[in-house]
């Protein structure tokens, strides 16, 4: 990918219980499979050996995944310096998104909104209103763990106004079914 020079978007996957089969790859698709374990993992980012900013959020987001949202935290900080040093924006943002999520499972809850805010700028600065939805939805869990009530529905308002405006985007059945169980937290949390 093109961090830095472009607003490509990545999707990070963790995969398990692999099997190793033949791939049929293109002419042109030179790709060296380097299976590490996450602890492997860790300690290449530790040593320096991995700097990729997107490796290390992955590495973090399976903590939070994994209920150790402690963990989570001490990858993310580094993670997020890594991609502003590099202009990797979107990666960035969705590091400050994700540590917002660990600071919300730990009650932290003003540091929680501090990130989720920064994420929310940076998402829309780069037209990424399905990014958006995702920060605000947050900030009003953030506010209905606290008992306010008034704020965590109002932000749940208007992250689904913007579920709506993304699904409204999307031009089959089976993209808008697929967005909208992925949002599908936002109506929950106003319900």
């Amino acid at each position: 990918s093109a961090v830095g020079f472009c607003d490509e978007r990545v999707e990070l996957f963790i995969a398990t219980d692999l099997i190793e089969t033949e791939s049929a790859r293109e002419a042109d698709e030179f790709i060296e499979l380097a299976p590490i374990s996450p602890g492997q993992a860790l300690r290449m980012v530790e040593t320096g050996e991995l700097l990729d900013s997107k490796a290390q959020i992955a590495l973090a987001v399976d903590y939070l995944a994994g209920g150790d949202p402690r963990s989570s935290m001490e990858q993310l900080g580094p993670a997020i310096d890594n991609a502003l040093q590099r202009g990797a924006r979107i990666v960035a943002a969705q590091g400050l998104l994700d540590r917002g999520e660990a600071r919300l499972a730990l009650g932290q809850y003003g540091p929680a909104r501090a990130d989720l805010a920064e994420a929310q700028a940076m998402f829309a600065r780069m037209g990424m209103p399905e990014m958006t939805g995702e920060t605000l939805y947050l900030t009003a869990r953030s506010h209905a763990e606290e008992g306010e009530s008034a704020e965590a529905l109002a932000l749940t308002g208007e992250a689904i106004a913007r579920v709506e405006q993304v699904r409204n985007r999307l031009t089959t059945p089976a993209l808008r079914a697929a967005y909208l169980g992925h949002s599908r937290a936002a109506y929950d949390l106003q319900i």
